[in-house]
């Protein structure tokens, strides 16, 4: 029985179902470690389930240590610690056991000299030589896999403690994640769990028909699990048709589908491909032009790349490649070139490894506007719709947000048909390992699949995020008639 109120009262039938093959284990009187997976979609209820898993064995079992691993330190303490709605919501009540919190060391003590101890796996080495009767790896996709094998399980397989032996007869890990391309040591475990080498399969709904010995195996496609709303999902799957969410997301987070790295791109070539359709014979009407010439100086790439693009679409003869990327003042005449050619003053700068080429225009009588693009800075904290999609650092948000713009069709024609080969390859991403957070794959490794470094690429991305922050004519003239705004205007048209 969980000693909490709360949380059963709001048990659903999957964590029912693994609770009693828990409890079940220890009916049978099983002395080896145990292994329990659950590959379970977003809002599963994963986390309450095992946070609650660990206080129910520490209430029950004196003198045990119990242990909460998130993929970081710093998430274990906003997921488990700091959120009113987790540890302290499902405590029991202290008139049935007392209990007290270190906040320092993320420490529950319970009156009977059990523990609970809360903590991230950054710094997997902190863990060694920590004993435990059992342990949640939360988000075990985002880990290193090292810290099964040389941490964790020789401690699932080394004897109990006399003391502790005569209460609790096995040791047990509780793996809970979705599936991540980067975390196949997850998925290959959860597999063997499954047997699929000796005719097991994999579950979509629940438990699997066929485990391997002393392991435990469940896995929940949201679409089958019953677990979220109809409206719920519905919402979700309209971000995917509305261009704010891949596909490959979707699937990946709510389908619990093993997605390959290939798939794990923002801008497909049927996302351009279908723009391009939609947008033909589309007449964009002047007064709403949003203009800005897009300068990535490359210093890693191949070239210094300019574009022009109007109403986000590359104009021609408002681009260009320089070779020689040190040559700052022809770098800055060639955009100026640009600017003159489609009728603006905003420019965007690459500035990640140097100022000079932003300074210079920012600096110039003619009154330039100039955004000064970092890729390398930390995106915002909410990120994304809903926070569906938390990127790592600019350059992934501003990648992302370029697929939703084409996604829902509302940039102009993609006609170039070099940009058209590398925007595909080029929005690649991956996820970093402890964070989750969206990451853009390196250049370097971009660089071997395309043959060249994606500089028309960024040069275009960081084009479409500038042009957000440009205003039309019609905006501007709303802007200045506008007496209760007193915002000032930033950017023009």
């Amino acid at each position: 029985m969980i000693p909490n109120e709360l949380f059963q009262s709001g048990l659903h039938r999957h964590q029912r179902e693994l609770l009693d093959a828990f409890d079940d284990r220890r009916r049978e009187g099983v002395v080896l470690g145990q292994q329990f997976f659950a590959e379970w979609h977003r809002r599963a209820r994963k986390t309450t389930l095992a946070l609650n898993l660990c206080i129910r064995e520490a209430y029950r079992f004196p003198r045990g240590k119990y242990v909460y691993v998130a993929p970081t330190q710093v998430q274990a303490r906003n997921i488990i610690w700091n959120d009113p709605n987790m540890l302290t919501a499902y405590l029991p009540d202290k008139r049935e056991m007392n209990w007290r919190l270190n906040s320092t060391e993320m420490l529950v003590t319970f009156e009977n000299g059990s523990i609970l101890k809360i903590g991230g796996a950054d710094e997997p080495d902190s863990w060694r030589g920590t004993d435990f009767v059992g342990i949640v790896l939360d988000e075990w996709s985002l880990m290193k896999a090292w810290l099964w094998g040389e941490i964790v399980e020789p401690v699932l397989s080394s004897d109990m403690l006399p003391h502790i032996q005569k209460h609790q007869p096995f040791r047990w890990v509780f793996f809970i994640y979705t599936p991540k391309p980067e975390g196949s040591h997850a998925s290959r475990m959860f597999d063997r769990a499954c047997g699929l080498t000796s005719g097991g399969v994999l579950p979509d709904n629940g438990r699997a028909p066929k485990m391997a010995p002393n392991t435990y195996a469940s896995r929940l496609d949201a679409e089958r699990s019953g677990i979220l709303s109809a409206r719920r999902l519905l919402a979700a799957r309209q971000n995917v048709l509305d261009g704010l969410v891949p596909q490959a997301t979707y699937d990946q987070e709510y389908r619990c589908r093993r997605i390959t790295r290939e798939e794990m791109t923002l801008i497909t070539t049927e996302n351009i491909q279908e723009l391009n359709e939609h947008r033909q014979g589309v007449v964009v009407v002047s007064d709403e032009d949003r203009k800005i010439v897009s300068i990535d100086p490359a210093w890693g790439g191949d070239v210094c790349q300019i574009m022009g693009l109007v109403n986000d679409r590359v104009m021609e003869g408002a681009s260009t490649s320089i070779v020689d990327k040190l040559r700052t003042s022809e770098i800055v005449l060639a955009a100026k070139q640009s600017a003159r050619h489609i009728g603006t003053k905003n420019f965007i700068v690459d500035t990640v490894n140097s100022p000079g080429i932003a300074d210079a225009l920012q600096e110039d009588e003619a009154g330039y506007i100039v955004q000064r693009f970092k890729s390398s800075f930390r995106a915002p904290e909410k990120d994304g719709v809903e926070e569906e999609i938390v990127c790592a650092n600019l350059r992934a948000r501003a990648y992302l947000y370029a697929s939703q713009q084409i996604r829902r069709k509302r940039v102009g024609v993609i006609d170039d048909e070099e940009l058209k080969r590398q925007l595909p390859l080029a929005s690649k991403y991956t996820t970093q390992t402890g964070t989750g957070r969206m990451i853009v794959i390196p250049k370097k490794q971009i660089r071997k699949e395309l043959g060249c470094s994606p500089d028309k690429a960024d040069c275009y991305i960081m084009g479409v995020w500038g042009g957000q922050y440009v205003m039309s004519k019609r905006q501007i003239r709303r802007e200045f008639s506008d007496r209760y705004n007193d915002r000032p205007v930033s950017a023009m048209c």
